[in-house]
């Protein structure tokens, strides 16, 4: 059966919808080095139907003034106005100043889950457990320890499933999976403050619109999602 005209999905449509995101400031989704958290590891999941798409962000962070892991979701489709919602990633046990960054426990699902690390595991997670990030001692080793957990745990322990992100950002029904990504180029208005939707996310909005998630295409000189391509707690000068 042919669709109606009006409700083809399509690169135009889909670049206004984008727009219009931008304009209510639900698009683009804070940068990784936002002032408000610290962040740790992101995912970007697509969903598509015949006559409904929608982009959901998840953004795994630390926020000190909460001493809270959260999962912050930022979502915006043809079919929704967007929105923002936290969701707990885990807690810690173990709540003292003095955390010990090689043998700690969590709450994670619902689950105590006791972990042991060595230097070499945060070296090879890219942290340096002697830098001096935030000037807070406290702050930093609650951020290097979420850095070493996204690192080292399953997925489908620290992002949500299908049905909960539905669930958390308020859908009763489902669409089908058509793209995840755990790389990706995030917009980043230091590099380009005209220019909101770089060649990356161009290309994912071509796949989507031509329902075809293998024309998504993201050069690795362009990736910037790991947490050590941004500069930590807000915008740099341009």
């Amino acid at each position: 059966m042919r669709l109606p005209a009006d409700s083809k999905i399509t690169e135009k449509k889909i670049l206004h919808a984008f727009q219009n995101a931008l304009n209510r400031g639900v698009f683009p989704p804070p940068l990784f080095n936002d002032e408000n958290f610290a962040y740790g590891r992101g995912r970007l999941t697509v969903f598509r139907s015949e006559t409904e798409w929608l982009i959901a962000f998840e953004h795994l962070v630390y926020i000190g003034e909460a001493n809270s892991y959260e999962n912050i979701i930022y979502s915006f489709g043809n079919k929704v106005r967007g929105g923002i919602w936290n969701r707990k990633l885990f807690d810690m046990i173990n709540t003292n100043e003095d955390i010990n960054p090689f043998d700690f426990e969590i709450s994670i699902n619902s689950t105590r889950k006791q972990f042991h690390f060595e230097v070499e595991d945060y070296q090879k997670a890219g942290i340096d457990l002697k830098e001096d990030i935030s000037n807070d001692p406290i702050f930093d080793r609650h951020l290097q320890i979420l850095r070493v957990l996204v690192a080292n745990l399953p997925t489908h322990d620290i992002f949500l499933s299908t049905n909960d992100l539905f669930e958390t950002i308020g859908r009763s029904t489902t669409l089908p999976l058509f793209l995840q990504l755990y790389e990706w180029c995030h917009p980043d208005p230091r590099i380009s403050k005209n220019d909101f939707l770089n060649p990356c996310l161009r290309s994912l909005i071509r796949a989507i619109a031509n329902d075809n998630p293998n024309e998504y295409e993201c050069p690795s000189h362009l990736i910037n999602t790991h947490w050590s391509n941004w500069p930590p707690y807000g915008l740099t000068d341009i």
